[in-house]
């Protein structure tokens, strides 16, 4: 019986001749398996061969038996075959034993089983869109990428990007050209485009990233009042119309609308008196007439006057109301005053009582006088004040530390 693996005594033994067999290996060959779903892994390991074990020498003066030459390795999957073991003689009398060397065999890796196409998460660009790899390892339906965007990047890391617009790299307008206005957007994807258009004036106006058309609100040559200068429409070197001071009205005066803007005395009316019914039954030719803005205001249309329609709260000493008037900013003007006293006159209702006031359009109630801007000749330091209450129409002088109520007017 061998020492390791299948060997057994020849029938030379019988003759005193003794042959030792080759020993057998035991190990198995490695296979590889194409894996269903797409890809390659790599392949089974290799199985390593064990070399059979030397016979036993037969008994004799300097016999050399030769251990058992080692198992081939089988064919494997990728990677290095097995080494074959060492044959373990038994030394006969005299004799030397040499173990024998397994040679490795060169395996061939198969294909792998199991293998996934993608990587969850990962994304790679399909066509004008993304696609994203699922928990499945399977690929999802390509999403397409915005209007002004495409897909870049290596595949595992691909994104949707913007691209670059030739134009636009801010926000902002400016001039294309002298009449077409170019302004710079942002989709909802944040890429920068650019939107032209044509200014319907003809006239496009401003430095880059704030121009705009020129909206030409003044005919050349008409005027307005401006606080207490005359301003003239005039047409600048960029075709656009624009107001421009024309003439500053001297101390004391204010700018009056009535026919043509002209600088003049507050104190006297330089405007036509409205009419209450009962004078224009009679034949008045100024009948009572007034526009409410919805800002705050109120126009008088015979005198051309502007009113702040409500009456500012509470009472005030004659500098506050004059201050308070001048810093005023009510829809969308800011040159406010404090009115005259024949201005105020102007606004009295005589039709009504307590108050003698058209409440529709001066809701609310004055019940106190109403201080003006115009002082008492025989002493400077009061000032005329013109009651709507109790006694309508009265007027009467006061010293500037009274306190009164306080309308605006423009």
């Amino acid at each position: 019986m061998g020492v390791i693996g299948a060997s057994l005594v020849g029938c030379n033994s019988l003759l005193g001749i003794h042959e030792p067999l080759k020993g057998q290996p035991d190990g198995g060959a490695g296979s590889g398996v194409t894996a269903s779903g797409g890809g390659t892994s790599t392949g089974d390991t290799a199985a390593v061969a064990t070399g059979g074990a030397g016979a036993i020498p037969g008994a004799g003066s300097g016999g050399k038996p030769a251990g058992g030459t080692g198992g081939a390795g089988a064919a494997g999957g990728t990677g290095a075959g097995g080494a074959g073991a060492a044959g373990a003689g038994a030394a006969g009398t005299g004799g030397v034993n040499t173990g024998g060397v397994g040679t490795g065999g060169a395996g061939t890796g198969g294909a792998g089983a199991g293998g996934m196409p993608c990587q969850a998460s990962a994304t790679q660009c399909s066509g004008s869109g993304v696609q994203t790899c699922q928990s499945n390892g399977t690929w999802g339906a390509a999403v397409a990428c915005g209007q002004r965007q495409s897909c870049t990047g290596a595949p595992g890391s691909a994104a949707c990007s913007c691209k670059a617009d030739p134009v636009c790299k801010a926000l902002g307008a400016s001039c294309s050209n002298a009449s077409t206005l170019s302004t710079c957007l942002q989709d909802p994807q944040a890429c920068f485009y650019e939107l032209t258009s044509p200014c319907a004036n003809g006239a496009c106006t401003g430095p880059a990233g704030s121009a705009s058309c020129c909206t030409n609100a003044c005919t050349v040559g008409t005027t307005q009042c401006a606080g207490a200068s005359v301003e003239t429409c005039s047409l600048g070197g960029n075709s656009c119309t624009q107001w421009t001071a024309s003439m500053m009205c001297a101390t004391g005066q204010v700018c009056e609308r009535y026919t043509n803007p002209a600088c003049v005395s507050p104190d006297w009316a330089e405007w036509a008196m409205p009419n209450v019914a009962g004078d224009v039954g009679t034949g008045a030719p100024n009948p009572v007439s007034y526009t409410d803005n919805m800002d705050g205001t109120v126009t008088d249309n015979v005198t051309k006057l502007m009113w702040q329609k409500e009456q500012v709260p509470g009472y005030s000493l004659h500098p506050d109301a004059r201050a308070f008037c001048s810093m005023l900013s009510l829809g969308g003007h800011h040159d406010w005053r404090l009115p005259s006293a024949i201005e105020l006159i102007s606004i009295l209702d005589y039709g009504q009582s307590n108050p003698a006031i058209n409440v529709t359009f001066f809701p609310t109630l004055p019940d106190q006088c109403f201080w003006s801007s115009t002082l008492s000749g025989a002493d400077p330091s009061m000032a005329w004040c013109i009651y709507f209450g109790l006694f309508p129409g009265t007027e009467a002088t006061a010293g500037m530390d009274s306190t009164y109520s306080v309308r605006c007017v423009r």
